[in-house]
C-alpha cells in the first residue's frame, strides 16, 4: 500500500489512528511505524508497494513481540483492474508509473538494486564445475544464445513458457537498470527469499520460452530439456564454492559486511 492509503485514516474524528506509533524492525523504511488507536485494538501498516516488501513488512509484523495477533481481522488496500491494451503497444506490462511500455520506471519499489554479496557469490560460484547431461546439451542447441555467464538478480514474475512474456521482461530488466542488467532466469519463492536474505543460489533447470518453431506448450510440458537432474547436483557444486569463500574469508572480509569490501 501507498501513502494516499495510509492518509485515508488520518484526521477522522473520533478515531485517532495516529494516537500510537510503533516503530518495527523490518518495516519498509518509507514507512517504519504501525499506528494505532490509544487502547492498540485498532492499527495500521503500511506495506510500501511490492510483492517483497509486503511480504517481509507482514513476517516482521507477526514475529514481533509488540503485537498480540491471535485475535485479529486484516483489511487491505486498493488495487488495479484489468483495462483494455491499447493498439501501439508491444505488451501490456508497463513500468510503475510510466505511460507505455520499455519506459524507466518513475516509482522504484525498492527491490531493483543489485547487491555487492551477488557479485562476491558469482566470483566463487565460477570456479565450481557444473554437471550436465547429453539430453539437455541436445536442447540447448535448439536455441540460438551466446554464451555467458550470468550473475543473475531475482524478480517477478515468477513461472512462465512464452517468448513475449520472456522478451518484455528482459527488455523492462535492461530499461530499469539503465542498460546495465540483463535478464537471467525466472524466479518464484527465490524472489522473497532474496530480499529477506542475502544471496540465493539457484542452477537454471530449463528454459523460460520455447526455442523459434516449437510450441509454448510444448516447450512446458513436453519437451525433454532434462535440466532438472544437472541442476540440482549443481546447487550443490556452485553452491558449496559460496559457502567455502564466505567461511574461509569471514574474519577478513564478510564479518564487518560486504559492502567495505567492493570499490
Amino acid at each position: 500500500m501507498l501513502n494516499g492509503v495510509e492518509e485515508a485514516w488520518f484526521r477522522i474524528p473520533g478515531f485517532d489512528i495516529m494516537a500510537r506509533n510503533i516503530t518495527v524492525t523490518g518495516f519498509s523504511p518509507k514507512f517504519p511505524d504501525a499506528h494505532c488507536t490509544a487502547d492498540g485494538s485498532i492499527c495500521q501498516i503500511v506495506t510500501a508497494m511490492g510483492g517483497i516488501n509486503a511480504a517481509i513488512t507482514i513476517k516482521s509484523l507477526c514475529l514481533s513481540p509488540l503485537f498480540d495477533l491471535k485475535s485479529t481481522y486484516f483489511i487491505a488496500g486498493v488495487g488495479g483492474i484489468n483495462p483494455a491494451l491499447p493498439a501501439n503497444f508491444s505488451t501490456g506490462h508497463v513500468s510503475q508509473e510510466s505511460y507505455e511500455p520499455n519506459v524507466y520506471p518513475g516509482d522504484i519499489y525498492g527491490t531493483e538494486a543489485f547487491d555487492a554479496l551477488r557479485k562476491v557469490a558469482a566470483g566463487f560460484a565460477r570456479t565450481a564445475a557444473l554437471n550436465d547431461s547429453a539430453e539437455a546439451v541436445a536442447y540447448r542447441a535448439l536455441y540460438d544464445t551466446p554464451k555467458r555467464i550470468y550473475k543473475a538478480e531475482t524478480q517477478p514474475p515468477s513461472v512462465f513458457s512464452r517468448r513475449l512474456l520472456g522478451e518484455t521482461f528482459g527488455n523492462y530488466t535492461e530499461v530499469s537498470t539503465n542498460g546495465t542488467g540483463i535478464y537471467c532466469k525466472t524466479a518464484q519463492e527465490d524472489n522473497v527469499t532474496r530480499k529477506l536474505c542475502c544471496v540465493v543460489t539457484s542452477p537454471v533447470c530449463d528454459m523460460d520460452r520455447p526455442y523459434p518453431g516449437e510450441p509454448a506448450t510444448t516447450n512446458l510440458w513436453w519437451s525433454n530439456q532434462d535440466g532438472y537432474p544437472p541442476a540440482l547436483r549443481n546447487l550443490y557444486l556452485a553452491g558449496i564454492k559460496i559457502i567455502e569463500g564466505i567461511v574461509d574469508d569471514w574474519n577478513d572480509a564478510f564479518a564487518e559486511g560486504i559492502m567495505r569490501q567492493i570499490t
